[in-house]
């Protein structure tokens, strides 16, 4: 039998709200803890590569004729 994507996340979103072991699960639902193992890998960096969101901004560059120091001057107005 085979298990497709969405039922192998379901199965691991399942174990995820119980207390039992891996293998527990595995055992209690007649699934092969290595096939398991993968699929949850595979669910997890899946999931993990869906959440991650860029954090930039866009820098405004102005040139002055100083001595040598340098300031950077954040949204929120704060100067460091």
């Amino acid at each position: 039998m085979s298990i497709s994507y969405q039922q192998w996340q379901q199965h691991i979103d399942a174990w995820q709200q119980t207390k039992l072991t891996q293998a527990q699960y595995c055992r209690s639902h007649q699934i092969d803890q290595s096939q398991f193992s993968d699929w949850k890998r595979k669910v997890l960096e899946a999931s993990n590569t869906n959440t991650v969101s860029s954090q930039f901004t866009i820098a405004q560059v102005e040139m002055q004729h100083t001595t040598s120091s340098l300031s950077v001057t954040l949204p929120s107005g704060l100067v460091v």
